[in-house]
This record gives structure tokens, sequence and C-alpha cells, in this order.
């Protein structure tokens, strides 16, 4: 590997996690009636952010077909 390519990994590895909490603050934010109301969850498909953010923060839940 490149040491350009060994770079853009670290800077990758180094923004990681601010990105994810931007991604949840994002998601957070989103309100439903007053509610946070998250849609998706465990149906990721190519999705990795919200993947990474799920993983991440800990959230988990039934498929929305299952839920309710």
């Amino acid at each position: 590997m490149s040491s350009d390519e060994l770079a853009a990994l670290d800077e990758g590895a180094r923004q990681g996690p601010e990105t994810l909490r931007g991604l949840l603050a994002e998601a957070e934010s989103a309100k439903d009636g007053g509610w946070a109301v998250h849609r998706g969850l465990s149906d990721y498909g190519t999705d990795f952010a919200k993947r990474a953010v799920i993983t991440r923060f800990g959230y988990g839940a039934d498929l929305d077909a299952d839920a309710l």
C-alpha cells in the first residue's frame, strides 16, 4: 500500500467517530409529533453509514414491518 493510501486510511479512521456523532445528531433531530422516530432500522442494505451508527451507539430494532 502506498504512503498516500495509508494516509487516507489514517485520516478516515481519525474522522470516523466525529462523522458518526454527526449522523446520530442528524437522526435524533428528525421529529414526528415531538418523538424521535427511527425508521429502517435492521434493514441497512448498502447504507454502511447507518449500519455504523446503529452499531456504534447501540440502537437495534425490528424491521418496520415487524414493529407494532
